[in-house]
Formats: structure tokens, C-alpha cells, sequence
């Protein structure tokens, strides 16, 4: 996996004027959030979550849109990828990582 984390080159770059550069560690559109009718689906329970919890997440999505541009600044690329299926896990044991290597092996996140 990749870790988006921003470096604080990265963030500086990103942030306007008025942000403060270290509260945008991540890049826009990697937080995902769940209102009550998902985390009914997904089986979260806010109660049994805490702040700063790793969880693992898999996901099926299907590419959406797919964009590539120049400039005077330079070329730009940028892709849309809309999550449509996804499981969570509370537990990050070997269990987890079974069924990931499983998933993959079966050719999940493969294109068609």
C-alpha cells in the first residue's frame, strides 16, 4: 500500500494563505465519512470506535473519470474513482491481512 500522507513541502504548496499548512496532512478526497445509514451497513458502531483507531479498509471502485492536461505550468493527470462496494475491519491482525492477500490473489481491484 501507499502511504498519501503529504510531506511538508507538499502541504506548504497546497495550502492557501490563511491555512495553516499543517492541518492539511492529507491530500482533499482521502478522508472518507460515514453518516449513520453507511455505518449501519458497515457494521460501525461509534461506541466501539476511538480517535486516532487504525482500521482497515477494502474497497471495490470503478473508475469514473479519467483526465490528463498541459499547460503553461506543465502536464496535469487526474483520475475519479467512485467506491462502490467496501468492507471494514476493526482488527488489523493476521486475520485481516489473510483476507487481503486472499482478495488479491482472486483478482479483486484488478481491471476487467
Amino acid at each position: 500500500m501507499v502511504d498519501l500522507e503529504r510531506t511538508k513541502k507538499e502541504m506548504k504548496a497546497a495550502a492557501p494563505p490563511a491555512i495553516s499548512y499543517e492541518d492539511e496532512r492529507y491530500p482533499y478526497g482521502t478522508c472518507l465519512r460515514f453518516e449513520k445509514s453507511e455505518m449501519d451497513k458497515l457494521g460501525l458502531d461509534a461506541s466501539k470506535l476511538a480517535v486516532g483507531q487504525k482500521m482497515e479498509i477494502r474497497a471495490i471502485g470503478e473508475v469514473t473519470n479519467i483526465s490528463s492536461h498541459e499547460s503553461t505550468t506543465g502536464e496535469d493527470q487526474s483520475c475519479a474513482i467512485q467506491i462502490t462496494s467496501m468492507s471494514l475491519a476493526y482488527d488489523l491482525g493476521s486475520k485481516g491481512n489473510k483476507a487481503y492477500r486472499d482478495a488479491r490473489k482472486s483478482g479483486a481491484g484488478k481491471p476487467e
